[in-house]
């Protein structure tokens, strides 16, 4: 039965546990983008064609899972075959049951984060690596004034932002809001990582967008809300400490 995440359809539950994981490793990708026609007819239509699972363009890669019965794993590696005579310039690493198996694990810290992306690129890039660092992962709404709430500082976006979801990724020194796939704001900060709170957050970058100037943002404003106790039940220490939810799809 397909499976359905952020609009996306996906064809079995494989495929989005991997859309899955792309988010958690903040790589941007597209599902099933391409179709590279490998043999064409007498009359020029098609008659093998080859549409890889994801594609992503940072890194200019694609992969196709295979977990099924063995019969289609040996028409997709055909497949690959002819892929690769015909378009050497086309890079596309297939994942068998046991790769799946091995890199969709949860990955809930930096250190794991880093090891899947090793095993999914054999020289990932530097940015990439990076980029699944992140310490905490947060959803907001920006407020009517266009700010967002993160850890007790209200960070000032644009008015223009007012009610629209984003996705916080806060790193160890800085931190980064994100909507859409595109980070539209960046704030240096310092983030504690034993006490999981913020202890500085300086003036931020509004990144250039189609609807927006680019230009740098005012001062954070400390949410002068009480932290509430330690001993108090997580839901309620949500408001002042960080928490990380399910990564939505």
């Amino acid at each position: 039965m397909p499976k359905k995440r952020t609009g996306v359809r996906f064809a079995n539950a494989t495929e989005a546990e991997f859309g899955r994981l792309l988010q958690r490793l903040r790589l941007r990708w597209e599902y099933e983008p391409h179709t590279f026609v490998l043999r064409t007819k007498p009359d020029g239509t098609p008659a093998l064609a080859f549409t890889p699972d994801f594609y992503l363009p940072d890194i200019n890669i694609y992969f196709e899972l295979t977990t099924l019965r063995q019969k289609l794993v040996t028409l997709k590696n055909r497949k690959a075959r002819l892929l690769a005579e015909q378009r050497p310039d086309v890079r596309l690493r297939i994942l068998y049951r046991r790769d799946c198996q091995d890199v969709l694990c949860p990955a809930r810290t930096r250190r794991a984060r880093e090891a899947v992306l090793r095993k999914l690129l054999a020289a990932p890039p530097e940015d990439a690596l990076r980029q699944a660092g992140w310490v905490v992962y947060l959803q907001r709404r920006a407020d009517l004034a266009g700010r967002v709430s993160v850890m007790g500082v209200w960070l000032p976006l644009r008015p223009d932002w007012a009610g629209k979801k984003v996705n916080v990724w806060v790193y160890p020194r800085s931190l980064e809001i994100e909507r859409g796939g595109s980070v539209i704001a960046r704030f240096p900060c310092s983030y504690d990582e034993r006490a999981r709170v913020l202890t500085s957050v300086e003036p931020g970058e509004l990144l250039a967008q189609p609807d927006m100037a680019q230009g740098t943002l005012a001062l954070p404003q400390l949410d002068l809300r009480p932290l509430p106790d330690r001993r108090l039940p997580g839901r309620v220490r949500h408001a002042a400490q960080a928490v990380q939810p399910p990564l939505p799809l």
